[in-house]
C-alpha cells in the first residue's frame, strides 16, 4: 500500500529557494521509499497566486492541497498595493481576521470531539479535506527553511501559531512529524517559546542546519537535534547550456568578471525605524554597484524570488535600487526576472557567474553548489551566519542591518585575490554532504519504513 506523505509548510514556486527545498525533502524520502506520494499544501490567497506557486510542483506529480489555517491577508488581498511595506488599515484587518481564525482553528486541534465539530464548521469544504487528509496521514514532513523565529513582538505568539498550525494538527492526531534541516531561534516571549516547545517535543525528528540552531535548541529548551546540512545543498541542475539565454538577456559572457546578486524588500521587522534602514539598504547596494562596476566586473540582477506577496517579491528591491543607478551605468549591469524558470534553472544560471553576492541566502546555496564563490548578507534568524560559519567562511557574511557596500566590495576584492582557498573550502563542505545525506536518510528511516 502506498504511503501518503504530506508536506509543509507549503509550496512556494515562486520562491525558489523553497521550492528546492520541498523538491529535495521528497526526494530525500523517495530514497527510502520509491512508492510513497507527496502531497503539498498550496501557498497564496488569490487563485493566480495559488496557481503560480504550485504549477511547476504540480507538474512533477506532486498533489497539492489547500491550506487548513490561511493567511489573514485575504481580507484585503483585492486592494492590497504592491510596496514593501504594509499600511495600518491592513494590520487592523488582518489582527481581526487573525482573531477570528485562531478561535476557530484552535478549535480542530482540541481532545474534545464536541469543540473539534464546532471548530470544523467554521470550515469550507476543502479545509475540512485536509484535516481528513492530515487524520489519515502517514507522516508529515516540515520542509528545510528558516521560519522558526520570534524577536518579542506583540504579533509573534499569532504569526508562530500560524507558521507551526498544520504541525499541531499533525500532533492531534497523533502522526510522525519529522522537522527537515531548519535554522531555529532566537524565539523570544513567554507563550510563543511554550508553543515552540510544545511542538518541538512532539515531533519524532528534529533537525537543524547548522550550529547556531543546535547551540539555541540545547541551551534554551534542552533538545539534542540532529545537525544536517541545508537540503538545498543537495540540488542538481538540469544538464542544459545556458548560454544562449544569458547571451540574450544582455549579458556578455566571457568579456567581463559576472557578479550576480540577490535582494530582498526586506521589512526590517526588528527596527524601529524600518524605512529608514531599507531606504539605507537600497542605497549601500548601489554604492555597491557603482564601485564593482567601475571595475572590471559586470553585475546582473536576478530576482531569485517573485512572490506572492510584496514581502516576498524581490523585483520591488531590485527596481528600488535600478532607479537611484546613474545613467552612466547603462550597459554594465542586466536584470533577469522570469517566471518560467524553477530552481533548477536558477541554479543552471548561476554557473556561469564568477562571484555571487547573495541577500536571498539560497542563492548563495545554489552557486556554491555550482563553485561560485559567494557574499552573503543575512537577515532574520541564524541560517546564513551559521551555516557560513559551519562551511569556514564567516568572513564573507555580513548583517543587513548596518550594511555598507564599500565593506562588501572589500570583501569582493578579497574573494578574487584569493578564489582558489575559497574553492577549497567549498570542496571540503561536499565530502561532508555526501556522508550527512547518508546519515540523514538512517534517522528518517525508521519513521517512513
Amino acid at each position: 500500500m502506498e504511503k501518503e506523505i504530506i508536506i509543509i509548510p507549503g509550496c512556494t514556486d515562486l520562491n525558489r529557494g523553497d521550492q528546492a527545498l520541498v523538491w529535495e525533502s521528497a526526494n530525500l524520502v523517495a530514497d527510502l521509499d520509491p512508492k510513497a506520494r507527496f502531497c503539498v499544501l498550496e501557498s497564496g490567497t488569490k487563485k493566480e497566486d495559488i496557481h503560480l506557486q504550485s504549477r511547476q510542483t504540480k507538474a512533477l506529480g506532486f498533489e497539492i492541497i489547500p491550506k487548513v489555517l490561511r493567511h489573514p491577508s485575504r481580507i484585503t488581498q483585492n486592494s492590497a498595493k504592491q510596496s514593501v511595506g504594509y499600511s495600518k488599515t491592513n494590520y487592523i484587518l488582518w489582527g481581526m481576521q487573525g482573531v477570528y481564525d485562531l478561535l476557530a482553528t484552535s478549535l480542530v486541534l482540541s481532545r474534545w470531539v464536541l469543540l473539534n465539530k464546532i471548530g470544523e464548521a467554521f470550515l469550507g469544504k476543502e479545509q475540512k479535506a485536509t484535516v481528513e487528509r492530515f487524520r489519515k496521514a502517514d507522516a508529515v514532513i516540515v520542509k528545510g527553511g528558516g521560519f522558526i523565529h520570534a524577536y518579542g513582538r506583540v504579533t509573534d505568539f499569532y504569526t508562530m501559531y500560524f507558521s507551526l498550525y498544520h504541525v499541531l494538527l499533525a500532533l492531534r492526531f497523533r502522526r510522525k512529524v519529522m522537522i527537515f534541516p531548519n535554522s531555529i531561534g532566537p524565539v523570544k516571549g513567554y507563550f510563543t517559546r511554550k508553543l515552540v516547545k510544545r511542538v518541538l517535543t512532539g515531533c519524532k525528528l528534529v533537525t537543524v542546519r547548522e550550529r547556531v540552531s543546535e547551540n539555541y535548541l540545547r541551551d534554551s529548551f534542552g533538545l539534542q537535534p540532529g545537525l544536517f546540512p541545508d537540503l538545498g545543498f543537495y540540488l542538481k541542475p538540469k544538464q542544459q547550456d545556458y548560454r544562449n539565454y544569458l547571451l540574450s538577456k544582455g549579458v556578455p559572457l566571457g568579456k567581463k568578471k559576472l557578479v550576480g546578486v540577490t535582494l530582498r524588500p526586506y521589512r526590517f521587522p526588528n527596527s524601529p525605524d524600518p524605512e529608514v534602514r531599507y531606504r539605507n539598504y537600497v542605497d549601500e547596494i548601489v554604492n555597491f554597484v557603482k564601485l564593482a562596476t567601475n571595475e572590471d566586473f559586470h553585475i546582473v540582477f536576478f530576482a531569485h524570488t517573485l512572490g506572492p506577496s510584496s514581502h516576498e517579491d524581490d523585483r520591488l528591491a531590485i527596481k528600488d535600487v535600478l532607479a537611484k543607478l546613474p545613467s552612466e551605468l547603462n550597459g554594465r549591469y542586466s536584470y533577469l526576472e522570469d517566471f518560467d524558470l524553477d530552481c533548477k534553472d536558477i541554479m543552471g544560471l548561476y554557473s556561469h557567474l564568477d562571484f555571487m553576492v547573495g541577500t536571498r541566502f539560497h542563492s548563495v546555496i545554489f552557486a556554491l553548489n555550482v563553485n561560485v564563490p559567494c557574499l552573503a548578507i543575512a537577515y532574520g534568524g541564524n541560517k546564513s551566519f551559521g551555516i557560513m560559519a559551519d562551511m569556514k567562511l564567516s568572513e564573507f557574511v555580513y548583517p543587513i542591518e548596518g550594511f555598507k557596500g564599500s565593506r562588501f566590495y572589500e570583501l569582493l576584492l578579497s574573494a578574487v585575490n584569493d578564489k582558489q582557498t575559497y574553492l577549497e573550502k567549498i570542496a571540503a563542505y561536499r565530502v561532508y554532504l555526501d556522508n550527512a545525506r547518508i546519515e540523514l536518510q538512517r534517522e528518517i528511516a525508521p519513521f517512513i519504513n
